[in-house]
Formats: structure tokens, sequence, C-alpha cells
């Protein structure tokens, strides 16, 4: 199975983890995993059997998908987590200080609560871990409506006012920019 792109070859998922430095044996959380579950996939090859990548959703029809697709591709050390990423400590699954890097991909623009998901995300990642952010440019002809995307310059200035250190943002194809801060 590829694992290089996400399904709709939009994102070069693995080379954004490996851009983070996820290793075999690490430990990932991909946050709003999604149907295709990309960065999941991705990871789950990367981090290897000794290594655990946790996929978190809001919909439990993702996370049987996810499930399905896990299993299909012949990974061990995938856990799928139901939780709402909008309330802080909802995903028990996840223990608090435990990722090495943790992605959210193309979900931010989806939430209302940019922060306490960002507030989430900082109580599962370990210290001087890293937190990747994917989501749609607000330039790009794709992607949801453009009322609802986030910039950015928007989320670095968020990012540092909850005192994450912005490492680097970039271009993550011609629709998607990338960020990497680190706790």
């Amino acid at each position: 199975m590829d694992t290089n792109k996400s399904q709709d070859n939009l994102v070069d998922t693995k080379g954004l983890l490996l851009k983070c430095e996820l290793a075999e044996g690490m430990t990932l959380v991909d946050c709003g995993a999604g149907n295709a579950a990309p960065f999941t996939l991705a990871g789950a090859e990367i981090v290897g059997e000794r290594g655990t990548v946790y996929a978190l959703d809001v919909v439990k029809s993702v996370l049987a998908s996810i499930k399905q697709r896990v299993e299909k591709a012949g990974f061990l050390n995938v856990v799928t987590v139901w939780t709402d990423l909008e309330i802080v400590g909802a995903a028990k699954r996840v223990a608090s200080n435990s990722a090495d890097v943790l992605v959210i991909a193309d979900t931010l623009s989806q939430s209302h609560q940019k922060e306490e998901v960002l507030k989430e995300a900082m109580r599962m990642v370990k210290t001087n871990g890293k937190i990747l952010l994917v989501d749609w440019k607000k330039s790009s002809p794709l992607g949801p409506e453009f009322k609802h995307r986030i910039s950015s310059a928007d989320l670095k200035v968020l990012a540092e006012s909850l005192n994450l250190q912005h490492l680097e943002t970039f271009d993550a194809g011609d629709y998607h920019w990338a960020m990497i801060l680190q706790k």
C-alpha cells in the first residue's frame, strides 16, 4: 500500500511525518483522522510494530472505516479513539504527555473552538514533542467554505499565545499549508 500520499494525492503525508522526525518505536496521535486516514496509515508504517498510532475522530462510522483500512493494510499498531477534540481531556484513552508527534490535518477549519483543540493537542503531546498542523490555503479552490478557513498567520498567533514554539511554516502542496510547532 502506498502511504506516501493521501487518497486524494494532495499532501505527502509520509514526507510531512518524517519532517517532524517521526521514527520507529514512537507514538503518533492523528486528530480528526478521517475516513481515508492517510496520516494514520503512513504513521503506522513509520513507527512500526514497536510504535503506536492513535487515530482520533468524532464520527464513529469513520473509526469503523479506519479499522477496516488498518486491518486490510496489516497494521497491528493502531488504536482508534472516539472523542471530541474541542473538549480538553475527552480523549481519555490517550495519556497526557504521551505523543512524540501529533497531527491535526484539515480539522481546524471545521472547528469553532480552535484554541480548545490546540489545548487538547498540548495535553497529549510530550514536552519537546511536535505538533503538525495542515490545513487548506485561503486561496485554494478546493476545501471548505472560505469563511471557515484559518490562515497560517492567524494560527501562528494563536499557537504562540498558548506558549507553543513555532518551528516552521511551509507549503504542503498546491492547496495546503503546514506548520510545525513544539511543546
